[in-house]
C-alpha cells in the first residue's frame, strides 16, 4: 500500500473501524517491504489468477468488499455482470464500498473531462483511462440489483474544469452528472437472490 493511499483508505473505512485500530493496520501495511503469497497469507489475504468476475462468482460469501479506481477500470459491457457478481457473493447484511474516479486517468488535474468528447472510445482505452460511466449510470446499475440497498457515500465535482463536448454515446443526467470527478458508493445485501 502506497502512503498516500492511507489517509483516502482510513477516511473511507473510518465509520466501520475504531480509529486508532484501524490506522495502526494501515501503517502496518506500509511497512511491508514486499508483497509475495506467504506474506499475503499472513495478512489473511488469499490472491486468486485468473478470475474474471465478470464471467463467474468467487464462489464463497464475504461480509465485506472494497475497491478503490477499481470499478471504472472495467469494460463498460462488463460492469453489470461484475456487479451481479460481487453482490451474489456477498453475505446477507454484508456491505461493499466503491470508490470510483470518473475523471480522465490522463489528467486528473488540468483536463479531467477531456475523454467525454471522444466518438470512438475503444475496450482497451476504457480498461486504461476509465470507462466514462458517469455517476448517475453508475448509481442506476448498483441500485438494479434487488438484493442491494444503495447510498452514495460521496460525489464530488469540478465545477471550473473545461467540459467538452460530449460524444453522443455517453448518458447523462446533467451538467453536474458530467462534472462528477469522484464517487463513493456504500451497497448492503438486503436479501439472498
Amino acid at each position: 500500500m502506497h502512503k498516500s493511499d492511507i489517509p483516502v483508505t482510513h477516511d473511507a473505512l473510518s465509520c466501520f473501524e475504531d480509529h486508532v485500530r484501524l490506522q495502526k493496520r494501515l501503517d502496518a501495511l506500509t511497512r511491508v517491504p514486499s508483497f509475495d503469497f506467504d506474506v499475503l497469507a499472513e495478512l489473511g489475504i488469499e490472491y486468486r489468477v485468473p478470475l474474471d468476475l465478470a464471467k463467474e462468482r468467487i464462489g464463497e460469501e464475504f461480509d465485506f468488499v472494497f475497491s478503490e479506481s477499481v470499478l471504472e477500470h472495467v469494460p463498460i459491457d462488463e460492469v453489470g455482470a461484475v456487479l451481479a457478481n460481487l453482490a451474489a457473493d456477498l453475505r446477507p447484511g454484508g456491505f461493499m464500498i466503491h470508490r470510483i474516479h470518473l475523471a480522465d486517468h490522463r489528467s486528473f488535474v488540468h483536463d479531467p473531462f477531456a475523454f467525454l468528447d471522444m466518438p470512438r472510445y475503444e475496450r482497451s482505452e476504457q480498461t486504461k483511462y476509465g470507462n466514462r460511466l458517469r455517476a448517475s449510470t453508475w448509481l442506476s446499475l448498483f441500485r438494479a440489483i434487488p438484493s442491494l440497498d444503495v447510498s452514495t457515500l460521496f460525489q464530488w465535482t469540478y465545477p471550473d474544469a473545461r467540459l467538452p463536448l460530449v460524444a453522443p454515446e455517453i448518458e447523462y443526467v446533467d451538467e453536474n452528472d458530467l462534472r462528477t470527478g469522484n464517487l463513493g458508493i456504500i451497497a448492503w445485501k438486503t436479501t439472498t437472490p
